[in-house]
């Protein structure tokens, strides 16, 4: 499976790249991840053009988690466009669900994204550190409470952060086909300790392997349009999975040649107390969205082909973000609201 993964270009560590998506994925839905969000760009209304981009998981009533790469626009800024555009679909399993109605589809309104975000892999030595960010939404998702997603603490990455211990990444992103999936997808992974991993994680961060398929010919791995979306761990003590990273980067094109190493995470329990903070407005955001924004923004993205927040510098690591978008004519638009329409998918 291949989903959005954080794969923007870094410094070269290896003649390879890095880039993001899911492959060798099994299907699945979110009654078994309820946890998970997915992040659309959204200007369905106003220009036609629509397109998921990123995962995210749902941390309360009104919050997602994501990575902070999701929402930067490449040059160490935010990406203002997108979030002006940008609506979560809480529990999305299929995205046909959106053209449908199916799910929830909420706009954002705070964004607060880590004050140490680094937007580049080549300005930093460890690529993409602190890749997390926080999104605020207009209104409460009809979500229980019961399916936030339980994050993990400190106390228990002794537990984790053990050589060839099991893990789960969840995503919409793309596969090893080179299309995007409409269906939620998982795969496994082993965790790689840092010290041995081959693309360059920090201490803050989850270095992941994944099994060779022989019949794909690629490892599991995220891919592109998995960013942001969730790690899980399964807790004996607690007997119950947590979330334990967020989808940063890994290959590009989503496998290497001379690594078993395939991705890259976000460690979820290094970022509690500021996590806390912004969910008890500590912190004032980022960026407040409003629909007279939305209303009034100038759009430059013309086709779901230019959704993409991968990320284009000179290095060996790209973005696990990318688009499964499509458009609409303005004529069209109406009946968005009314029956489900085929998108035009990206294949990039």
């Amino acid at each position: 499976m291949c989903s959005v993964l954080l794969l923007t270009n870094t410094s070269t560590a290896s003649s390879e790249e890095y880039s993001t998506y899911i492959y060798n994925g099994l299907t699945t839905t979110t009654d078994t991840w309820p946890s998970y969000a997915a992040l659309y760009y959204d200007a369905s209304s106003y220009t036609g053009v629509y397109g998921q981009y990123c995962g995210a998981t749902i941390i309360d009533a009104n919050h997602v988690a994501t990575a902070a790469h999701c929402i930067s626009d490449g040059s160490g800024g935010l990406n203002e466009e997108y979030l002006v555009y940008t609506a979560v679909l809480p529990q999305l399993s299929n995205s046909n669900q959106f053209l449908s109605g199916a799910v929830e589809n909420i706009r954002i309104t705070n964004v607060y994204r880590h004050p140490d975000y680094v937007d580049s892999s080549s300005e930093s030595s460890v690529p993409w550190p602190n890749d997390i960010a926080i999104l605020e939404l207009e209104d409460d998702m009809n979500v229980s409470s019961s399916d936030y997603a339980v994050l993990a603490e400190s106390t228990q990455a002794d537990s984790y952060r053990v050589e060839d211990e099991s893990f789960i990444a969840v995503g919409l992103g793309m596969t090893e086909s080179g299309s995007y999936s409409d269906q939620l997808l998982y795969t496994t992974l082993t965790y790689v300790p840092t010290d041995s991993c081959d693309m360059g994680a920090g201490e803050n961060q989850l270095c992941m392997q994944g099994a060779y398929n022989a019949s794909t010919g690629v490892r599991n791995s995220t891919c592109s349009g998995d960013s942001g979306g969730p790690l899980y761990w399964y807790d004996d003590d607690l007997a119950e999975y947590v979330q334990v990273g967020i989808t940063s980067y890994g290959w590009d094109g989503c496998k290497s040649s001379t690594s078993s190493d395939t991705s890259v995470f976000t460690e979820v329990a290094d970022y509690s107390d500021w996590i806390e903070s912004v969910l008890n407005d500590e912190i004032t955001p980022d960026l407040v969205v409003t629909s007279t924004m939305r209303d009034s923004y100038n759009t430059t993205v013309e086709d779901a082909d230019d959704i993409d927040v991968s990320g284009d510098d000179e290095s060996d690591y790209q973005a696990n973000s990318g688009s499964s978008g499509g458009s609409t004519s303005f004529g069209a638009v109406f009946f968005l609201l009314m029956a489900a329409f085929i998108r035009k998918r990206s294949t990039k």
